[in-house]
Parts: structure tokens; C-alpha cells; sequence
């Protein structure tokens, strides 16, 4: 894990479940997460495919709930999905946070099997409830 802080400002860079294990409660103000899409691109020479997509989601819920269990009354959160697992993150965050905002990047990549794709990325604005957390 490598973390990049000043005085104001910290950015930590591993993996997301440990790091967040390791950081108090309701002590974030901005959480920016943009996870693998699960879609089979080579990172770091690491192809980013889980088994399954029910072990990709199970995943991604863990690394939510902490984030949300971290993230102060009145933080924000970021969170980048590809098109196929929109619905799901989407059905999943609405029960626990406000989505302030869904917005759209288009974008085109070339996977290792040399094929073009046209994906969708969701970016979704995410606020705490209100009367969910203690200030």
C-alpha cells in the first residue's frame, strides 16, 4: 500500500479492502473509487476477470459498505462502473446513500482479444441519508 498525503490531504493507493480496514469510521470527506470493470483488461500485467460476476459484485458490495461505513455524515462519494454492472450498483448504493447525480463518460477500448468496444461508464454522485449517521 503507498499513501500520498500533505497537511490536508491524503490518497492511498492499494488494495481497497485492506486500506479501508485500517481507516477510522466517519472519517472521509471524498471518496473517489473507480474499481476493475471486471471485463478482462491486462493491468499491471494482471487480467482484471473474477470467476464469476456474482464473485465481481460480492466484491464490489464489500468494498461499498466500507466505504460507506468510512465516509463523514456529510462526504461525498464517487463511484465508476462500466455498463453491465450499472443496474447493480445502482439497486445496491440507492438503499444505503442518496444518488445525487448518475452521469456518462463514452468511452472506446481494445481488449486483448483485438475487438473494439463502445462502453458506457456511470459515474455515480453518492450522499449519506439524512438522519442515517450521527454528525
Amino acid at each position: 500500500m503507498e499513501i500520498f498525503e500533505d497537511k490536508n490531504h491524503k490518497i492511498i493507493h492499494g488494495d481497497a479492502i485492506k486500506a479501508l480496514n485500517e481507516i477510522a469510521d466517519n472519517s472521509i470527506d471524498l471518496i473517489f473509487a473507480d474499481p476493475p470493470y471486471n471485463i478482462g483488461k491486462i493491468f499491471n500485467g494482471h487480467v482484471e476477470k473474477w470467476d464469476s460476476d456474482e464473485a465481481y459484485l460480492n466484491w464490489c458490495y464489500q468494498w461499498i459498505d466500507l466505504c460507506i461505513k468510512k465516509l463523514k455524515p456529510n462526504g461525498s462519494f464517487y463511484v465508476m462502473t462500466s455498463t453491465q454492472f450499472m443496474p447493480y450498483f445502482d439497486i445496491y448504493i440507492r438503499a444505503k446513500l442518496n444518488i445525487m447525480a448518475r452521469c456518462t463518460n463514452l468511452s472506446c477500448s481494445v481488449l486483448k482479444i483485438k475487438t473494439t468496444i463502445h462502453l458506457i461508464q456511470m459515474i455515480f454522485w453518492l450522499r449519506q441519508k439524512l438522519g442515517q449517521k450521527e454528525s
